[in-house]
């Protein structure tokens, strides 16, 4: 009766182990969503190939574009049939707060091609948001041009960053997955 008892005891005890290590084991995969938190707009260093952070930023734009639509229906047809065609891209237009340093940072950089990208994903270091890229980075290459919007009273002075773009946008897993041509050590912040 000893045996059975431990046996048991021992079975219970392992079931709780495994249930345990495989909530521990995906719990990463329970993550419901993220936050804007953590978001980042970079610019591909040319010297370095690194990205780094290029303005912050407080409101993004659509990213990754729907196709439209080819209408292929026939007299044959009981309903209309589409294929995709072409992806739908519009300028990406990103707005942040005025700062003279940043807006002309932003204007000496206008109607010059280069590479940019959206990094999702960040580390607290020392108190400010690095850019991880740890939940996903859309890249693309195109030109900028800033503007300042009209204001009101009592309001925020803003700028926005639009961009045209020259390329597909691409989606990443994370930035250590970057292709070589667009950064392959992703972003590496200083002081780390």
């Amino acid at each position: 009766m000893e045996f059975f008892d431990n046996l048991a005891s021992y079975d219970i005890t392992w079931q709780f182990a495994s249930k345990d290590d495989e909530w521990q084991k995906n719990k990463e995969e329970k993550i419901m969503a993220i936050s804007t938190y953590k978001v980042f707009l970079m610019q591909k260093n040319t010297s370095t190939n690194q990205f780094e952070k290029l303005v912050n930023i407080k409101a993004t734009p659509d990213l990754i574009g729907q196709p439209e639509q080819i209408e292929v229906t026939t007299m044959s047809d009981r309903s209309q049939k589409f294929i995709p065609g072409v992806e739908q891209m519009e300028a990406l237009v990103f707005t942040c707060n005025y700062t003279k340093e940043a807006f002309k940072k932003l204007w000496d950089m206008r109607n010059k091609e280069g590479e940019f990208a959206v990094f999702f994903g960040g580390e607290d270091y020392n108190g400010e948001a690095k850019p991880t890229g740890q939940d996903g980075v859309v890249t693309f290459k195109g030109t900028l041009s800033p503007s300042i919007p009209g204001g009101a009273v009592n309001e925020v002075v803003e700028m926005t960053v639009n961009f045209f773009v020259s390329s597909e946008l691409v989606w990443y897993e994370n930035a250590s997955v970057l292709p070589m041509s667009t950064g392959s050590l992703g972003y590496i912040p200083s002081g780390y």
